[in-house]
């Protein structure tokens, strides 16, 4: 959403509702948002951004990498540079990389605690749509 000519908010959100086996308990369950304020140099929508976000995430994952279980809540934040090339009047094309740190804020005491990271790449490519 644009808020004036060189700056907008971004938010997204990112829900994962697997249940691989209930048996061996097997899961990648998180419900993450993300939301971020980016800086435009030319405007809104146009050209190249800067954005700075904060990360909240609830998640539940087990016996993916290994027979432990990761249960808790987890924030963090992040700085990132993007890109979005116009395609239609009212669709964009957009990548964005950028650096993150995040950790477990609150965990279960009998469940294997993550490790906190310092820094984590991340990045991705998107469509987006504009209401004007």
């Amino acid at each position: 959403m644009t808020l004036n000519k060189n700056f907008s908010i971004h938010c997204p959100v990112q829900y994962n509702p697997f249940v691989f086996s209930k048996s061996n308990n097997t899961k990648f369950q998180n419900l993450t948002v993300m939301p971020c304020g980016r800086y435009w140099f030319r405007e809104s929508f146009r050209d190249s951004f800067i954005a700075l976000s904060v990360i909240g995430s609830r998640y539940n994952i087990s016996n993916i990498w290994d027979s432990y279980r990761y249960d808790g809540y987890g924030a963090g934040a992040g700085l990132s540079f993007g890109w979005t090339y116009p395609m239609a009047p009212r669709w964009n094309f957009e990548w964005e990389v950028g650096v993150a740190g995040y950790g477990p804020v609150m965990t279960n005491s009998s469940i294997r605690k993550p490790v906190i990271s310092s820094a984590m790449n991340t990045g991705g490519i998107s469509f987006h749509i504009r209401w004007r």
